[in-house]
């Protein structure tokens, strides 16, 4: 059974004190297993917990994926989590086709991902970590804005100045 999942309109980044072992497998839209250490290597790799039902996560995505077909060629990897229940993968595939999103959209219908990168589970919620796997921030909520302090955070980790 999933855990209760809130809806977070009001953001703040907490810098990360502890990596630990946080590593997933997660099936795509298409089926497919997705694994995090896939992106080892990577100078920034963004993890995005949202849902269908959050009107913040909505709004978020298409920016996040405007971020991501800026800077992926530079080393930046986005991974969209949704937590809706199982039953909704359709509707979730239809909401990503139609807004022709181009980072990977991976499946957390039982919040066993979410719930240990963010025990609060409120969403949106999303983790920052450098190539090695270590969080460098986490960001509760969303702001209109709030993408700029993100593109900020993600330009220090491409540019070696972070981690």
């Amino acid at each position: 059974m999933a855990a209760s999942l809130a809806c977070a309109g009001a953001s703040h980044g907490s810098n990360a004190t502890t990596s630990g072992s946080r590593g997933f497998t997660l099936p795509d839209l298409a089926g497919n297993s997705i694994s995090l250490s896939d992106y080892s290597g990577h100078k920034a790799v963004l993890l995005d917990f949202w849902a269908l039902w959050c009107h913040p996560c909505r709004t978020e995505l298409p920016l996040l994926d405007g971020l991501y077909r800026k800077l992926k060629d530079r080393g930046f990897v986005l991974l969209a989590i949704n937590v809706d229940e199982a039953g909704k993968k359709a509707e979730v595939r239809g909401f990503a086709r139609q807004r022709g999103f181009s980072f990977p959209v991976l499946l957390d219908p039982r919040t066993q991902v979410v719930s240990r990168f963010n025990p609060s589970l409120s969403l949106p919620f999303a983790v920052l970590m450098d190539g090695g796997g270590k969080v460098i921030r986490t960001y509760e909520g969303f702001q209109p804005g709030q993408e700029q302090d993100l593109e900020a955070d993600i330009e220090q980790l491409l540019a070696g100045d972070r981690g």
